[in-house]
């Protein structure tokens, strides 16, 4: 058992817990959450360092950061989709089930 289950199972009412994070694992989701915002900055750091249309350095175009963005952006829904949150409430019940 670990430690946090022993404090939850043996120290904590019900009535008291009022968030609960519930992990999914979706297959290509779950994998693309912690990739596509490091993707988004690998694409905007590689466009200011390398030599551009313009023939210049260290700067970005607007279309870059558009793509960038939308990359990291990906990212922080595919992880919304796997990490969620649950309140406990009228709608989401948190009951146990006692197994002998």
């Amino acid at each position: 058992m670990k430690p946090w289950e022993e404090w939850i199972t043996k120290r904590s009412p019900l009535k008291d817990i009022r968030l609960m994070k519930v992990s999914r694992r979706i297959p290509f989701v779950s994998q693309a959450a912690p990739l596509l915002p490091l993707a988004g900055l690998i694409f905007i750091g590689a466009d200011f360092f390398n030599k551009g249309v313009d023939n210049k350095r260290y700067t970005t175009d607007t279309s870059t950061l558009v793509v960038g963005g939308s990359l990291m952006a990906a990212g922080f829904i595919c992880y919304k989709f796997t990490f969620a949150s649950l309140k406990i409430n009228s709608r989401n019940k948190l009951k146990v089930l006692e197994t002998y």
